[in-house]
């Protein structure tokens, strides 16, 4: 049997994986032999080469290590390296600043873990910063903490521009002691990014779900190569806008716009397992900030009342009853209106 004091130690050595990287915890001894500039004993310790510049990190590491030698068991949330898993290098490193619901966020975002990181100048836009963002995110949700914030400088553009396409906006602003004015930023639990040809293998897998298929008497099931080929061909008409909708950072299903005799016609698609959280009601909201056509209509079968609710709720408005053909029957429905 593990006694508790070894459990804590096991969770605290846990590496968190992400495509590229692994997230290696920043024990306090190698914080310590980092503060003391013995750099060949810290990267003995973690098993990895140190790149230059580590040092410019000491005061961020000297604030984890008080913190860790005042409560151990923040091990997991604080500091990890970046480091990449086809060559034992540190690339940079990531962390939480406390664990969830410090007391500094009780009025902005109550119960959330502020989330910083840095990556070293030779290994920057690579997309590292966002891989381990997100792969920290995902462990972090494992432990039941879902909510984030992050604070970064108004003027600090690359940052500015990695948080919003994770879905940070922001909520309010303070002034650090050390960088001055910074906007605190939380992450969105629905938001949109450009939805990608490597998204398009989920989408496939959504749209084999026969039943949910039949109840929106969307278009016909295709195979792989046709699915995918209608993807590409489609993905180059400019007047085709899609996104891909994003819930908790996991790809939910895509929002879109496509012309249908010269009309701006809306659609979107989830995968079931996103089904009943007011996720495509909030998505299409999202998309509707973006696309500017105006009118806009959606096709709805009368038999899928969800998405009647969702259109509504988004401000269109049933102008006409329809029919629709789906595997040789045809389905009744409405047509929605969202006018100029």
């Amino acid at each position: 049997m593990i006694s508790q004091k070894r459990a804590c130690y096991i969770v605290a050595r846990v590496i968190i994986q992400s495509g590229r990287l692994d997230l290696v915890p920043l024990t306090p001894a190698f914080l310590r032999a980092v503060l003391a500039r013995d750099l060949p004993e810290a990267a003995r310790i973690i098993g990895l080469s140190l790149p230059d510049g580590l040092l410019d990190a000491s005061d961020v590491m000297a604030m984890r290590l008080r913190q860790l030698e005042a409560d151990p068991s923040l091990q997991p949330w604080l500091l990890r390296a970046m480091a990449l898993r086809d060559r034992p290098v540190m690339i940079g490193h990531i962390g939480f600043h406390t664990a969830p619901g410090p007391e500094y966020l009780r009025d902005l975002a109550p119960g959330a873990a502020e989330l910083g990181f840095e990556v070293y100048p030779p290994f920057r836009r690579k997309g590292y910063a966002r891989e381990a963002s997100e792969a920290l995110m995902r462990w972090a949700r494992t432990q039941g903490t879902s909510r984030f914030v992050m604070s970064i400088r108004p003027d600090n553009a690359p940052s500015q521009a990695l948080a919003a396409g994770l879905g940070f906006e922001r909520i309010g602003s303070h002034v650090d002691e050390v960088d001055g004015v910074e906007d605190i930023l939380e992450r969105r639990s629905v938001y949109l990014r450009a939805a990608t040809e490597a998204d398009a293998s989920l989408f496939f897998e959504h749209q084999r779900d026969a039943a949910a298929a039949r109840m929106v008497a969307g278009p016909p099931m295709r195979g792989r190569e046709a699915y995918f080929e209608h993807w590409i061909r489609t993905s180059k008409i400019p007047t085709n806008a899609r996104r891909a909708i994003l819930f908790d950072g996991a790809v939910a299903g895509y929002v879109g716009c496509f012309e249908n005799d010269g009309v701006a016609e809306v659609c979107y698609w989830l995968g079931r397992e996103f089904w009943g959280k007011g996720i495509a009601s909030r998505a299409l909201a999202l998309y509707l900030l973006e696309e500017k056509r105006r009118p806009l209509v959606g096709r709805v079968a009368k038999r899928n009342p969800a998405s009647i609710r969702v259109l509504q709720k988004c401000g269109f408005t049933i102008v006409r009853e329809d029919t629709s053909p789906y595997e040789g029957e045809d389905v009744e429905g409405f047509v929605l209106e969202l006018p100029g």
